[in-house]
């Protein structure tokens, strides 16, 4: 699930292959978004209001981009919509960053020992976090194309991550049931919230 930047919209995926849109503040379906051959696992907004774009990601391998307002399918984005991020690779262990505007990959970002499950910008643009299965979380400073590794776990696979609005907290999900809070710059815990269950599969702010 992903909410747009003014929360107008919420956007969730499906195992129908479909994206659905909603008005978050009645809960009726707005839209559904066809096009996908597989489950969709994951969807994301840019965080900058004036980008007007939806990003979904399928079992099917492909990723879509969508005008939400029509439906229409425009061929993980950056704030300015210029940038989109995803898994690759054959075990899909590396980052791929690709130019919407030239449609050319800019880079490979590889450092994960297991398949990338999640990937999401910060507000500004600065940050790249995934998340894998080899039970690390890396922050990518897009300046660089470096990263920081956070503390591995053999014990949970990192399924979902999401930065807060102002870019200075991020969340993520892990299969032992529990949210962590990170600090960004630091790559370091601040807290664990263990309130799950099962699997936590999705965040957001």
């Amino acid at each position: 699930m992903a909410f747009s930047p003014d929360s107008t919209l919420l956007a969730s995926g499906s195992t129908n292959c479909t994206a659905q849109l909603w008005n978050p503040a009645t809960g009726t379906a707005l839209r559904t978004l066809e096009g996908h051959s597989g489950t969709v696992q994951t969807v994301a907004f840019p965080p900058n209001r004036t980008v007007r774009l939806l990003a979904s990601g399928s079992d099917d391998g492909s990723i879509k981009l969508w005008d939400p307002a029509t439906k229409t399918a425009l061929n993980g984005n950056s704030p300015d919509g210029r940038l989109l991020a995803s898994a690759l690779g054959s075990d899909n262990s590396h980052v791929q960053l690709r130019d919407l505007t030239a449609r050319t990959v800019l880079e490979t970002l590889k450092g994960h020992a297991g398949p990338v499950l999640t990937v999401a910008f910060s507000p500004d643009g600065r940050l790249l976090a995934s998340g894998s299965s080899d039970g690390t979380l890396r922050f990518w400073d897009q300046a660089t194309r470096s990263a920081q590794q956070t503390p591995e776990s053999d014990s949970r696979r990192v399924q979902a991550v999401g930065f807060s609005h102002d870019g200075h907290l991020l969340a993520s999900g892990s299969d032992d049931g529990t949210v962590q809070l990170w600090d960004p710059m630091t790559g370091t815990v601040l807290q664990t919230l263990g309130v799950h269950s099962g699997k936590v599969l999705t965040v957001a702010f």
